[in-house]
C-alpha cells in the first residue's frame, strides 16, 4: 500500500502546482509549468479510525487522498506525467 500511495502523493503533487517550486537556495525564476489540473481537498491523507480498524484489521493500512478536478485541460502523461 504505501508504494501505491507514494505514486499517488506524487502524481497529485505534481498536477496540483506542487512541483512548481524549485530549490529554496536558488533564487525565484519566472519559468511556470502547466495550469494545475487538480486542487487538493486536503494536504493530509485521511486514516481509517481505530473503530474501523477493530472491525476490518486490513483497513489499518488505508490511506484516502482527494483532489478536485479544475478547469485547466488535461496534461499529457508523456509530458511529465508520473503514472
Amino acid at each position: 500500500h504505501s508504494l501505491e500511495d507514494r505514486v499517488v502523493k506524487q502524481f497529485l503533487r505534481q498536477r496540483s502546482g506542487g512541483d512548481a517550486r524549485g530549490s529554496r537556495h536558488l533564487p525565484e525564476s519566472d519559468v511556470s509549468g502547466p495550469a494545475p489540473t487538480f486542487q487538493l481537498v486536503s494536504k493530509r491523507p485521511l486514516k481509517p479510525s481505530d473503530d474501523e480498524c477493530r472491525s476490518n484489521p486490513r483497513a489499518r493500512s488505508a490511506r484516502l487522498r482527494a483532489a478536485e478536478r479544475t478547469a485547466a485541460p488535461a496534461q499529457d502523461l508523456r509530458d511529465g506525467g508520473a503514472a
